[in-house]
């Protein structure tokens, strides 16, 4: 699938945020960019869902706590009608292209981050609403340092 594609994708439950998973030790995992000229992050939410529409037919991720390479990371569930993938995926662009791959017998792929929606600003301004503090990059020379959080001294 070409990058410019737009995709019909509908916000059905925001989810929400775990302090421990998206402040924590893993919490790199569970932020997203979601405009690359900026670098600008937004919360892939624990229970977030989505429902895409692809080939007349709606395709549902939603979101949980871990897959099958790590407990502590996102994990993607993806069902259409009587088609699912059987375990959380690693990606969203995984779950969806393994369920559309099932229902259509094609070796499509799609661009999870752009299937779940997190190229639309209505979408992202959505899944920040309540965030107090946005995680950010920090590029120093060949370093990328991810700041997610501040600490202050009493």
């Amino acid at each position: 699938m070409t990058k410019d594609k737009n995709y019909d994708v509908s916000l059905v439950s925001v989810g929400t945020i775990d302090s421990e998973l998206h402040f924590g030790p893993f919490s790199y995992e569970w932020w997203i960019v979601c405009n690359q000229e900026m670098e600008f992050l937004v919360p892939i939410r624990l229970h977030m869902k989505v429902v895409t529409h692809l080939s007349g037919h709606d395709f549902i991720l939603t979101v949980v706590k871990g897959n099958r390479e790590h407990f502590e990371q996102p994990g993607y569930i993806c069902t259409c009608g009587s088609f699912y993938t059987t375990e959380p995926s690693i990606s969203s662009s995984n779950a969806i292209s393994t369920v559309y791959q099932q229902m259509f017998h094609t070796k499509t792929r799609f661009s999870g981050p752009m299937i779940m929606g997190f190229d639309k600003p209505d979408i992202c301004k959505k899944l920040l609403e309540g965030v107090l503090f946005r995680p950010y990059f920090v590029n120093l020379e060949l370093v990328r340092v991810f700041v997610f959080g501040i600490a202050r001294e009493i």
